[in-house]
């Protein structure tokens, strides 16, 4: 049989339904001693119960509300118009990009200057440092194609996904 609770290290994972205290609007605990606590509270508000969600922040309870029960917006709240963020995002993007890119590595050409054409060790010398610096330059180059790839993802990601236009009826 599993254990009900399990320990991650980072979180601690509920295996099975994870069942809230229930109290009612007069027997309610001291927020003051329950800070950042979690219960459910019976309100019969309508005449029937319903459970609702509530949260201490020390010095009393905040009940959560439910989506449909905010149809209407509040008086004096202000209707949000529609923004473009993406070149807020392109702006902070080209804004962090230098410093996150790695140092610029210079690769230093091989002495051969003192070499005769004659010397084969002095070739295969110069030969072996021109292939080592080739290489260096290919795997900088394949990182900073991973990089930039990476870069791409992220961006069309926010413009995708995280940059919502927001709208208020």
């Amino acid at each position: 049989m599993a254990k009900a609770l399990e320990d991650r290290g980072h979180s601690l994972a509920v295996t099975r339904p994870f069942q809230l205290r229930r109290y009612d609007a007069g027997s309610l605990p001291d927020p003051g001693q329950c800070t950042d606590a979690i219960i459910v509270l019976n309100d019969r508000s309508d005449g029937m119960p319903r459970a609702r969600l509530a949260l201490s922040n020390g010095a009393s309870w905040d009940l959560f509300a439910y989506v449909n029960e905010l149809a209407q917006p509040l008086q004096g709240l202000a209707v949000a118009e529609q923004f473009d963020l993406v070149p807020l995002v392109r702006a902070a993007v080209a804004e962090m990009l230098p410093s996150i890119q790695a140092p610029l590595r210079v690769v230093q050409p091989p002495a051969i200057a003192h070499m005769t054409a004659d010397s084969a060790t002095g070739i295969k010398d110069a030969q072996k440092h021109i292939a080592i610096a080739v290489l260096e330059v290919s795997e900088h180059v394949n990182r900073l194609l991973l990089e930039n790839a990476d870069l791409r993802a992220r961006i069309e990601y926010i413009e995708r996904v995280a940059l919502a236009k927001v709208e208020a009826a």
